[in-house]
């Protein structure tokens, strides 16, 4: 626990936080560092101004996508597959047949 009485955050998360955060001022960075350039003639930098900070706005995003999955995880059901699926029970057969097995399809429901 920290000074303040809160739990600190696990030491991988910390590392991560560290790692986003000085991508961030990276990318602010070059582009200071590009305009810089473009400014002074080189007309290739402009879409280096361009480029860097779109670099850090994805990061951002990304960041807060991963916060919004942490807070609110959502769980999805696997989907079931459907026993009248002929095409799904040919290659079934066709995996067993290749991969030499001697196990049997699943049963289905299907009336013969």
């Amino acid at each position: 626990m920290s000074m303040s009485g809160k739990p600190k955050p696990p030491r991988s998360d910390r590392f991560w936080s560290r790692l986003i955060l000085f991508g961030i001022f990276f990318c602010i960075f070059m582009t200071w560092v590009e305009y810089g350039r473009a400014r002074g003639g080189n007309q290739r930098s402009w879409s280096y101004v361009l480029e860097w900070p779109v670099l850090g706005g994805i990061t951002i995003w990304m960041v807060w996508r991963v916060n919004q999955e942490r807070k609110n995880p959502t769980i999805r059901e696997p989907e079931q597959d459907d026993p009248n699926d002929a095409g799904l029970r040919e290659w079934r057969a066709y995996v067993n047949r290749e991969q030499g097995s001697k196990i049997d399809p699943p049963a289905t429901n299907q009336d013969t």
